[in-house]
């Protein structure tokens, strides 16, 4: 094999990008259940019904996505991949809102945390939590080209200072009226947005 043949079979493969994948794909592809919050572990299969708005995240022409939903109908394992799949595949600044910081605590550590750990293509990508760099704690956590950031609606201070491209309200129904004299979450939070062309809203 001569050396151009040897530099565009071996070399260049390994710089290109990964494979531009729906958020389904990827989920198929990479997701695992981790034991601390499913039934069932290992690898994830996506269902037919959760197909449809999972891809209309990952759709480029989609601006704002809205779910009405039932329970169990894994929407949570569905908001987690819409976070791994940006750590791995399109980095950027991401803020989940749930209804209360308590309950932002606990999705960190419940769901976050876990994914982070079985999920074999995040590995090493979000700060290690163990240094005191402030680049993973509960409520926030830092990889390369973005960061994950997880506030209450119930904290108006959790909606200032940030810049975000993706926004996901969980939860809604259980948010307060308003964030104190702030006003309304959503619009608080699509407004953390408006600086980013390509930004994306999902409401839960």
């Amino acid at each position: 094999m001569g050396v151009d043949e040897l530099f565009a079979h071996e070399i260049m493969p390994a710089w290109a990008p990964p494979p531009r994948l729906s958020l389904a794909e990827w989920a198929d592809r990479y997701a695992r259940l981790s034991a601390e919050s499913s039934a069932e572990t290992g690898r994830w299969r996506t269902y037919p019904f959760q197909r449809g708005f999972m891809d209309a995240i990952t759709d480029r022409n989609v601006f704002a996505v809205t779910v009405m939903k039932s329970a169990r109908i894994g929407y949570t394992k569905c908001l987690n991949h819409v976070i791994g799949y940006h750590i791995h595949q399109d980095p950027c600044p991401i803020m989940v809102v749930q209804p209360t910081i308590g309950d932002a605590e606990g999705y960190s550590k419940d769901e976050i945390a876990p994914m982070l750990r079985d999920t074999p293509v995040l590995e090493g990508l979000v700060a290690d939590p163990s240094k005191r760099d402030g680049g993973n704690t509960v409520l926030k956590k830092s990889f390369p080209g973005g960061q994950l950031l997880l506030i209450g609606a119930d904290s108006p201070r959790g909606f200032r200072r940030t810049t975000m491209r993706l926004v996901l309200f969980d939860e809604v129904d259980g948010y307060s009226a308003t964030a104190g004299e702030e006003g309304d979450q959503i619009k608080l939070g699509i407004r953390r947005t408006d600086t980013f062309w390509n930004r994306k809203i999902l409401v839960g």
